[in-house]
């Protein structure tokens, strides 16, 4: 029996693509901001790697440092953290 998992083809090309940005969240009523930065952008999304961790679900507001990226409001489709040590990364889909 064949193990290998299908792997479906994204709905965009990703490129790897290192943007500061800054993050708006609201947590618990209260707007703060987190540095991170892009590791790849595509144009349904992007994917980032931030100081502390986002949660799945959550809505942010992207603005970049630089004007590489697209600001706006995006929601949290994906967390990753491989390792303590290691910034959390995080999935992005661009809502508007």
């Amino acid at each position: 029996m064949d193990n290998t998992a299908q792997v479906r083809p994204r709905r965009a090309e990703r490129i790897s693509k290192r943007i500061p940005i800054s993050l708006v969240v609201k947590t618990d009523g209260k707007e703060s901001r987190r540095a991170g930065s892009t590791l790849d952008v595509s144009k349904a999304g992007l994917r980032v790697q931030t100081i502390r961790p986002l949660y799945q679900g959550q809505a942010v507001y992207l603005l970049p440092t630089k004007g590489e990226a697209s600001s706006g409001y995006y929601r949290v489709v994906w967390v990753r953290q491989t390792a303590e040590s290691t910034p959390p990364e995080a999935g992005l889909q661009m809502l508007n």
